[in-house]
């Protein structure tokens, strides 16, 4: 047993390695979630004595996770009080007039956004928009998709907290005694290197993206669009055409009939002059139905009666097959005075189920969006007339608290640049700010936070401490040194770029930062190059990630909306690395000599 000991004892730093080597191939097999072979490693780390149990509690004060954690929770706010969708409403009702400049701008909000927010909800949202303005330009969406997803990346580039891997790379440093990253000093670096992506995309993409029709964006969003109705229950916006209403100006709501008094109104319904008591008939998703359930001068769906008193959930449920109410009208189900529930709206799978919300005659699949207490969800499953009752994927938009939160991000960006307060700290207060003013609810902000990308993290922190214990980052630098310290600057800094973008290209670029960071601050004291500089080259070599669609969280979401192909994305996506290798490396050099 003591020469089992001994051996493991002396070759700690090459059992390891071996062991990352193994973690790697897991990551690129995918056999399991990343964070699972990566928790499993960290916990052998502890089990070998490679960390011991005080480094492993401080590996939980690390600032990074906490960060990271906070901007997810932040661009839950924005998603939650409509300003994403305010920004795709805007370039939809431009496109219609000028799509060019409409596309033109969307890129350069998605650059912009993509800087100080997580950018996977700032694509998710826009995806539908860039398939809509594809068609208004006459082009395939899988010609736009792809570049979405690359300008995301590098507006993560620009700033520090564009990227959680910027975040982490900045966190790892600081524990190896490096200075805090200021949050805009990689931000020239990355204005260029977008630059040169963008050149890239509009000279190479004619040739290099493919053409091809994009699946239905509505599948990828998780939102379903609902037929429903309006009354106007008071005078609010009596006296005004419809097209001044801004609850229905949206360009995801779409209005298709007008009743006033049991008669329909002629078109356009744009310039009807509404009454109190008119009926809209329209139809909207399902965050945008829920959000003018709220408005108190609408009445929202089916209306017979008052509903009881006490709490009212709201639920989707599906109509099943073989069950007496298939056929029937809405309005003839009477389901508000036999159960207490009233229909807010109703969705049939690519057809617009009825002319109105009460002649929607059910057919098995249909969705009903209901509104009504606990206990009566429990008595339509009894009676098995509808089936799959689930809570509805979108919440109403609290568009109102919409300043909130975007005050709260400048002043995380403004004082973080100023300097003076950790950003850490800042996010941390204006999560707790968004909180108590309720501009996200609790529920929904931990829903936001990506626990799996969190476990990576720890993991990830876990093993790199391991790393640096067993002597493996100190034999790592010593084999990488002789190689890299006869190299020109530029050429050296290039070297652990391509390192760490070949690496990312086919593991998760969180664990990449991990594992290079402390290499490259090694690297950097044996050779005598700049230690900022080379973990800079680590930032943008772990989060610009075009070649795959798995190197990147916003390759994969459009991977999956645009029909792509593997092979789809190696074409451009080749062109890209080399194009932001090149530029990245040079800007570093301009920046630090």
């Amino acid at each position: 047993m003591a020469d089992y000991l001994d051996f493991i004892a002396r070759y700690d730093a090459l059992i390891s390695l071996a062991l990352i080597v193994a973690l790697f191939a897991l990551f690129m097999l995918e056999l399991y979630p990343p964070e699972v072979p990566a928790a499993g490693l960290a916990a052998l780390f502890v089990a070998l004595g490679y960390v011991g149990p005080d480094e492993l509690l401080s590996v939980f004060s690390n600032p990074a996770p906490l960060t990271i954690g906070a901007m997810f929770v932040l661009s839950g706010a924005l998603v939650r009080t409509g300003v994403l969708e305010a920004v795709s409403s805007m370039v939809i009702a431009q496109a219609r007039e000028r799509p060019a400049l409409a596309l033109a701008v969307i890129f350069g909000v998605t650059l912009l956004a993509s800087g100080f927010v997580n950018n996977t909800p700032v694509v998710l949202v826009l995806i539908p928009v860039v398939i809509r303005l594809a068609s208004a330009l006459g082009k395939a969406a899988t010609r736009l998709l792809i570049p979405l997803s690359y300008v995301a990346i590098l507006g993560g580039t620009c700033t520090l907290i564009g990227t959680s891997t910027n975040l982490l790379v900045d966190g790892v440093a600081r524990s190896q005694g490096l200075e805090p990253f200021r949050i805009f000093e990689i931000t020239p670096v990355g204005l260029l290197v977008a630059l040169a992506g963008g050149v890239t995309l509009v000279i190479l993409g004619r040739w290099l993206l493919p053409d091809r029709e994009a699946s239905n964006p509505d599948q990828m969003l998780g939102e379903t669009t609902f037929l429903s109705e309006a009354v106007l229950a008071d005078d609010t916006h009596a006296g005004k055409v419809l097209a001044d209403v801004a609850p229905f100006n949206r360009g995801n709501i779409k209005v298709s009939g007008l009743r006033r008094k049991g008669s329909a109104l002629p078109g356009p319904l744009a310039e009807q002059v509404l009454e109190t008591g008119d009926t809209l008939i329209f139809r909207a998703p399902t965050s945008e139905l829920l959000t003018l359930h709220d408005d108190p001068a609408l009445k929202i769906g089916l209306r017979r009666g008052e509903q009881p008193d006490g709490e009212l959930v709201t639920v989707e449920v599906v109509v099943s097959p073989r069950k007496p109410s298939l056929g029937r009208t809405l309005r003839s189900m009477s389901l508000g005075r036999r159960f207490g529930v009233r229909v807010l709206g109703a969705h049939r799978h690519e057809h617009i189920p009825g002319p109105d919300l009460g002649s929607v005659r059910l057919r098995p699949a249909d969705k009903l969006l209901l509104e009504g207490p606990p206990n009566a969800f429990e008595s339509l499953e009894d009676e098995a007339q509808l089936v799959s009752v689930s809570r509805p994927t979108g919440r109403a938009f609290r568009r109102g608290r919409a300043p909130v939160v975007l005050a709260a991000l400048t002043a995380v960006v403004g004082l973080a640049a100023i300097g003076g307060i950790d950003i850490a700290t800042l996010s941390i207060l204006a999560v707790a700010a968004i909180l108590v003013l309720r501009c996200i609810d609790a529920d929904e902000a931990w829903g936001a936070v990506d626990g799996s990308i969190l476990v990576l993290i720890f993991a990830m922190l876990v093993v790199g401490l391991g790393l640096q214990n067993t002597g493996a980052v100190d034999l790592l630098v010593g084999w990488l040194s002789p190689p890299i310290a006869g190299l020109p600057p530029y050429f050296a800094l290039l070297a652990i770029y391509m390192l760490a973008s070949a690496l990312t290209e086919t593991v998760t670029n969180n664990a990449v930062a991990v594992v290079f960071t402390p290499i490259a601050i090694g690297l950097a004291e044996s050779t005598g190059l700049d230690p900022r500089a080379l973990t800079m080259a680590v930032m943008f070599g772990a989060s610009a990630s075009f070649a795959t669609p798995i190197g990147y969280q916003t390759n994969t979401l459009v991977y999956g909306a645009g029909n792509y192909r593997f092979s789809d994305f190696l074409k451009i996506g080749l062109a890209m690395n080399i194009v932001a290798a090149l530029t990245a490396c040079a800007g570093i050099v301009w920046l630090y000599g």
